[in-house]
Protein backbone atom coordinates (compact mmCIF):
# COMPACT_ATOMS: atom_id res chain seq x y z
CA UNK A 1 0.00 0.00 0.00
CA UNK A 2 1.08 3.76 -0.68
CA UNK A 3 1.51 4.00 2.81
CA UNK A 4 1.89 7.66 2.20
CA UNK A 5 -3.41 15.18 8.48
CA UNK A 6 -4.27 14.23 4.83
CA UNK A 7 -3.30 16.98 2.82
CA UNK A 8 -5.87 18.33 0.11
CA UNK A 9 -5.23 16.72 -3.12
CA UNK A 10 -4.29 19.65 -4.96
CA UNK A 11 -3.53 18.99 -8.92
CA UNK A 12 -3.96 15.52 -8.26
CA UNK A 13 -2.37 13.30 -11.82
CA UNK A 14 -5.04 12.62 -14.53
CA UNK A 15 -5.09 8.44 -14.74
CA UNK A 16 -4.88 8.96 -18.44
CA UNK A 17 -4.30 11.54 -21.13
CA UNK A 18 -6.64 13.94 -21.72
CA UNK A 19 -8.80 13.61 -24.57
CA UNK A 20 -7.41 14.50 -28.48
CA UNK A 21 -7.07 17.66 -28.94
CA UNK A 22 -5.58 18.99 -25.60
CA UNK A 23 -9.41 19.71 -23.96
CA UNK A 24 -10.84 18.03 -20.65
CA UNK A 25 -11.23 14.09 -20.56
CA UNK A 26 -14.67 13.13 -21.91
CA UNK A 27 -17.36 10.86 -20.24
CA UNK A 28 -15.90 7.92 -21.68
CA UNK A 29 -12.29 8.31 -19.99
CA UNK A 30 -13.70 9.03 -16.39
CA UNK A 31 -16.06 5.55 -16.97
CA UNK A 32 -12.46 3.96 -18.53
CA UNK A 33 -10.31 4.78 -15.28
CA UNK A 34 -13.52 4.09 -13.25
CA UNK A 35 -13.28 0.51 -14.11
CA UNK A 36 -9.56 -0.29 -14.25
CA UNK A 37 -8.18 1.84 -11.19
CA UNK A 38 -11.59 1.33 -8.44
CA UNK A 39 -13.72 -1.03 -9.91
CA UNK A 40 -11.81 -3.66 -11.48
CA UNK A 41 -9.04 -4.08 -8.36
CA UNK A 42 -11.88 -3.70 -5.65
CA UNK A 43 -13.48 -6.91 -7.26
CA UNK A 44 -10.05 -8.67 -6.98
CA UNK A 45 -9.44 -7.95 -3.34
CA UNK A 46 -13.22 -8.66 -3.01
CA UNK A 47 -12.65 -12.05 -4.42
CA UNK A 48 -9.99 -12.39 -1.78
CA UNK A 49 -11.75 -11.69 0.84
CA UNK A 50 -14.43 -14.00 -0.30
CA UNK A 51 -12.28 -16.98 -0.80
CA UNK A 52 -10.51 -16.07 2.61
CA UNK A 53 -14.58 -16.02 4.58
CA UNK A 54 -15.48 -19.18 2.76
CA UNK A 55 -12.61 -20.74 3.92
CA UNK A 56 -12.47 -19.57 7.64
CA UNK A 57 -16.93 -21.37 7.02
CA UNK A 58 -15.47 -24.48 6.32
CA UNK A 59 -12.68 -24.74 9.34
CA UNK A 60 -14.97 -22.62 12.00
CA UNK A 61 -16.12 -25.96 14.06
CA UNK A 62 -12.52 -27.36 14.39
CA UNK A 63 -11.11 -23.65 15.35
CA UNK A 64 -10.33 -23.07 18.85
CA UNK A 65 -11.32 -18.76 19.11
CA UNK A 66 -8.25 -17.38 19.37
CA UNK A 67 -7.40 -19.36 15.88
CA UNK A 68 -10.74 -17.99 14.76
CA UNK A 69 -10.19 -14.77 15.65
CA UNK A 70 -6.24 -15.49 13.30
CA UNK A 71 -8.04 -16.22 10.56
CA UNK A 72 -10.44 -14.07 10.30
CA UNK A 73 -8.58 -10.67 10.23
CA UNK A 74 -6.84 -11.89 6.85
CA UNK A 75 -10.21 -11.58 4.49
CA UNK A 76 -10.95 -8.50 6.56
CA UNK A 77 -7.86 -6.60 5.75
CA UNK A 78 -9.02 -7.61 1.65
CA UNK A 79 -11.84 -6.30 2.28
CA UNK A 80 -11.34 -3.14 3.64
CA UNK A 81 -8.99 -2.63 1.10
CA UNK A 82 -11.40 -3.54 -1.69
CA UNK A 83 -13.54 -1.14 -0.34
CA UNK A 84 -11.29 1.78 -0.40
CA UNK A 85 -10.06 0.84 -4.13
CA UNK A 86 -13.90 2.47 -4.88
CA UNK A 87 -13.08 5.61 -2.81
CA UNK A 88 -9.59 6.33 -3.15
CA UNK A 89 -8.22 10.01 -4.40
CA UNK A 90 -6.79 10.70 -7.46
CA UNK A 91 -3.00 9.82 -7.84
CA UNK A 92 -0.61 12.51 -7.87
CA UNK A 93 2.11 12.61 -9.94
CA UNK A 94 3.67 9.97 -12.36
CA UNK A 95 2.77 6.32 -12.51
CA UNK A 96 5.07 3.58 -10.71
CA UNK A 97 7.36 2.03 -13.21
CA UNK A 98 6.57 -2.09 -14.20
CA UNK A 99 9.12 -3.29 -11.80
CA UNK A 100 7.97 -1.25 -8.57
CA UNK A 101 4.65 -2.26 -9.54
CA UNK A 102 6.19 -6.17 -9.85
CA UNK A 103 7.48 -5.57 -5.82
CA UNK A 104 4.31 -4.01 -4.83
CA UNK A 105 1.70 -6.99 -6.47
CA UNK A 106 4.50 -9.68 -4.61
CA UNK A 107 4.52 -8.25 -1.39
CA UNK A 108 0.60 -7.95 -1.17
CA UNK A 109 -0.27 -11.17 -1.72
CA UNK A 110 3.10 -12.40 -0.28
CA UNK A 111 1.11 -12.32 3.30
CA UNK A 112 -1.63 -14.97 2.57
CA UNK A 113 1.22 -16.94 0.46
CA UNK A 114 3.67 -17.24 3.61
CA UNK A 115 1.26 -20.17 4.85
CA UNK A 116 0.40 -21.58 1.68
CA UNK A 117 4.18 -21.89 -0.07
CA UNK A 118 4.81 -24.98 2.59
CA UNK A 119 1.95 -26.20 3.11
CA UNK A 120 2.68 -29.27 2.41
CA UNK A 121 4.79 -29.77 5.82
CA UNK A 122 3.46 -31.97 7.68
CA UNK A 123 3.54 -29.97 11.03
CA UNK A 124 5.52 -30.99 13.90
CA UNK A 125 4.23 -31.22 17.61
CA UNK A 126 4.21 -27.73 18.66
CA UNK A 127 4.84 -26.71 22.24
CA UNK A 128 1.96 -24.99 23.93
CA UNK A 129 3.76 -22.06 24.44
CA UNK A 130 4.63 -21.55 20.78
CA UNK A 131 1.42 -22.03 19.99
CA UNK A 132 0.20 -19.20 21.79
CA UNK A 133 3.22 -17.17 21.05
CA UNK A 134 2.00 -17.72 17.59
CA UNK A 135 -1.62 -16.64 17.40
CA UNK A 136 -0.51 -13.60 19.46
CA UNK A 137 2.25 -12.48 16.88
CA UNK A 138 -0.29 -13.31 13.93
CA UNK A 139 -3.25 -11.37 15.31
CA UNK A 140 -1.92 -8.51 16.90
CA UNK A 141 0.10 -7.98 13.24
CA UNK A 142 -2.63 -7.95 11.63
CA UNK A 143 -5.24 -5.48 13.82
CA UNK A 144 -2.39 -3.61 13.98
CA UNK A 145 -2.68 -3.86 9.82
CA UNK A 146 -6.01 -3.29 9.35
CA UNK A 147 -6.09 -0.55 12.29
CA UNK A 148 -3.38 1.39 9.68
CA UNK A 149 -5.46 1.02 6.89
CA UNK A 150 -8.40 3.01 8.03
CA UNK A 151 -5.86 5.54 9.45
CA UNK A 152 -4.70 5.43 5.77
CA UNK A 153 -8.06 5.65 4.37
CA UNK A 154 -8.80 7.56 0.75
CA UNK A 155 -5.20 8.04 0.26
CA UNK A 156 -4.64 3.50 0.10
CA UNK A 157 -2.80 2.46 -2.89
CA UNK A 158 -1.08 -0.56 -3.64
CA UNK A 159 1.53 0.72 -5.90
CA UNK A 160 4.27 3.44 -5.13
CA UNK A 161 1.99 6.04 -6.59
CA UNK A 162 0.96 8.90 -3.85
CA UNK A 163 -2.08 9.46 -3.18
CA UNK A 164 -2.02 11.79 -0.48
CA UNK A 165 0.36 12.54 3.11
CA UNK A 166 -1.08 10.70 6.09
CA UNK A 167 0.51 11.68 9.54
CA UNK A 168 -2.40 10.76 12.11
CA UNK A 169 -2.90 7.79 14.15
CA UNK A 170 0.17 4.80 13.84
CA UNK A 171 1.56 7.11 10.84
CA UNK A 172 2.23 9.13 13.70
CA UNK A 173 5.39 7.25 14.51
CA UNK A 174 5.90 4.58 11.74
CA UNK A 175 5.85 5.98 8.02
CA UNK A 176 4.93 2.30 6.57
CA UNK A 177 2.74 0.60 9.84
CA UNK A 178 0.44 -1.39 7.90
CA UNK A 179 3.72 -3.39 6.46
CA UNK A 180 5.58 -3.46 9.79
CA UNK A 181 1.94 -5.33 10.55
CA UNK A 182 2.23 -8.01 8.09
CA UNK A 183 5.47 -8.92 9.10
CA UNK A 184 4.84 -9.18 12.74
CA UNK A 185 1.68 -11.30 11.62
CA UNK A 186 3.27 -13.45 8.99
CA UNK A 187 6.33 -14.24 11.65
CA UNK A 188 3.59 -15.38 13.88
CA UNK A 189 2.59 -17.77 11.48
CA UNK A 190 5.79 -18.75 10.43
CA UNK A 191 6.52 -19.96 14.35
CA UNK A 192 2.99 -21.81 13.87
CA UNK A 193 4.60 -23.90 11.46
CA UNK A 194 7.47 -25.04 13.96
CA UNK A 195 9.99 -25.66 11.02
CA UNK A 196 12.74 -23.73 9.96
CA UNK A 197 11.62 -24.30 6.41
CA UNK A 198 9.49 -21.17 6.90
CA UNK A 199 11.67 -19.22 7.28
CA UNK A 200 12.52 -18.85 3.74
CA UNK A 201 9.09 -17.49 2.39
CA UNK A 202 9.29 -15.00 5.69
CA UNK A 203 12.51 -13.83 4.50
CA UNK A 204 11.66 -13.01 0.84
CA UNK A 205 8.32 -11.45 2.03
CA UNK A 206 9.96 -8.90 4.55
CA UNK A 207 12.77 -8.03 1.87
CA UNK A 208 9.78 -7.13 -0.62
CA UNK A 209 7.99 -5.61 1.75
CA UNK A 210 11.38 -3.31 2.45
CA UNK A 211 11.99 -2.65 -1.13
CA UNK A 212 8.86 -1.76 -1.79
CA UNK A 213 8.61 0.85 1.32
CA UNK A 214 11.73 2.32 0.15
CA UNK A 215 10.20 2.78 -3.39
CA UNK A 216 7.26 4.54 -1.66
CA UNK A 217 9.12 6.98 0.00
CA UNK A 218 10.94 8.14 -3.29
CA UNK A 219 7.61 8.44 -4.55
CA UNK A 220 6.78 10.40 -1.54
CA UNK A 221 9.50 12.88 -1.51
CA UNK A 222 9.16 14.00 -5.09
CA UNK A 223 5.32 14.90 -4.27
CA UNK A 224 5.29 16.23 -0.86
CA UNK A 225 8.50 18.70 0.19
CA UNK A 226 7.61 18.36 3.97
CA UNK A 227 8.20 14.33 3.74
CA UNK A 228 11.63 14.85 4.42
CA UNK A 229 11.04 16.53 7.84
CA UNK A 230 8.49 13.95 8.56
CA UNK A 231 11.15 11.56 8.13
CA UNK A 232 13.56 12.61 10.65
CA UNK A 233 10.64 12.41 13.70
CA UNK A 234 9.23 9.02 12.55
CA UNK A 235 10.60 5.52 12.09
CA UNK A 236 10.74 3.97 8.69
CA UNK A 237 9.26 0.39 9.92
CA UNK A 238 11.08 -1.02 13.34
CA UNK A 239 12.01 1.98 16.03
CA UNK A 240 16.11 2.33 16.60
CA UNK A 241 16.67 0.74 13.26
CA UNK A 242 14.70 2.28 10.55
Amino acid sequence: MADSSQKPQTSPTPDAPHASGGGPPGRSHWVVIFLLDRLLPAAVWGAVAAGGFVQLIKLWPSLQFLDRCRRGTIPIFFLLAALLFLVRHARRGPRARWWERAVALAATFGLPAVPLTFGWITPRTIPPWLTLTSIVLSWTGMIWTIVSLAYLGRCFGVFPEPRGLVTKGPYRWIRHPIYLGEMVGATGVVLGMCNWIGAFPLAVFIALQTWRAINEERALLAQFPDYRSYMRRTWGLLPAIW
